[in-house]
């Protein structure tokens, strides 16, 4: 009866999902570790937080994600994000495989899934990396693609297939958006259209093919994950 208290109790503070997805050690495939969590709304970049240098003493509270510990038998809820200090060593790491996905009140609303040999803890974001995801239409086509990872126009991650995403015209797949972006020159007007309460957002494209951001035809998740296979 305790252990399910406590199970539920961290579902409704955001820590594990229904299917257990958060947990560090892995997944339903038994075989994916957790490196990364993010969650929405918490004031944190989450681009900062990838790059932030994980502490000697790796503890939850201080934002680190122990490695080997699962999360579900944690007693204490953290709102913010946790970073493994495999992100650290990454190119040391043998990492064959990274996925990155969504979540939206514990269910899975998008992954992407990339070939994780031989790049580094920023590479391995890219279309040529790509090997496989819920989209349908996020191959090869003859169109272009730009996978962002960095803190340009304040996004972390960013899949578009052109412009960007506070265009009026711009189309894409994923938005991670870790502040509002406001300029006297560029995109001022579209960007404060998609102004939220609190940062960072994770907008996604929905229905499995992209979608028109300024419309606002997208689903917003709760909590970002990364997690990579070893070889």
């Amino acid at each position: 009866m305790m252990s399910l208290f406590i199970s539920v109790f961290l579902l409704v503070h955001g820590l594990v999902s229904v299917n257990g997805a958060w947990n560090a050690t892995a997944d339903c495939d038994d075989e994916w570790q957790l490196v990364f969590r993010a969650q929405q709304g918490n004031g944190q970049g989450v681009y900062n937080e990838w790059k932030r240098r994980s502490p000697s003493t790796c503890v939850v509270s201080s934002g680190c994600l122990p490695e080997n510990v699962d999360l579900a038998m944690m007693k204490i809820p953290t709102n913010k994000h946790l970073k493994s200090p495999v992100i650290d060593k990454w190119s040391s790491s043998n990492i064959k495989q990274v996925k990155l996905e969504l979540f939206d009140n514990g269910k899975s609303v998008m992954y992407m899934i990339f070939d994780g040999k031989n790049t580094n803890y920023l590479g391995w974001f890219s279309y040529t990396k790509l090997i496989e995801s819920n989209y349908d239409d996020l191959y090869s086509d003859g169109c272009f693609y730009k996978f962002q990872f960095s803190d340009y126009y304040r996004y972390s991650f960013m899949v578009q297939q052109d412009g960007h995403a506070c265009d009026t015209s711009a189309r894409g797949w994923l938005s991670v958006t870790d502040s509002l972006y406001s300029s006297s020159y560029s995109y001022a007007s579209t960007c404060s259209r998609m102004r939220v309460s609190s940062y960072p957002i994770f907008l996604y494209a929905k229905n499995n093919h992209k979608t028109r951001w300024y419309n606002k035809q997208y689903g917003q998740a709760d909590v970002l994950a990364v997690y990579v296979k070893r070889a």
